[in-house]
């Protein structure tokens, strides 16, 4: 089947660079590299990232940006 399709710049160099390095026509390299990307590709896979139970926390965690300020200050006095 004939069709028009518009190619960017970059694909259109890296098919044609193909065509000549493999003697094959840009047709062909076209219709090559179409159907492993339709047919050949695995589908995507989740990605599952694993957790881990870091136990109870060491500090009160609800006063986080408290803690982290007095930190701040105290760093600030040392320098």
């Amino acid at each position: 089947m004939r069709t028009t399709v518009t190619l960017d710049d970059d694909l259109f160099m890296a098919l044609h660079e193909r065509a000549r390095a493999t003697g094959r026509s840009f047709k062909e390299v076209v219709n090559e590299v179409m159907r492993r990307g339709l047919f050949d590709s695995d589908p995507p896979r989740e990605i599952v990232a694993p957790t881990l139970d870091m136990g109870a926390p060491r500090i009160d965690v609800t006063k986080a940006l408290d803690l982290a300020m007095q930190t701040d200050d105290e760093w600030e006095r040392n320098r």
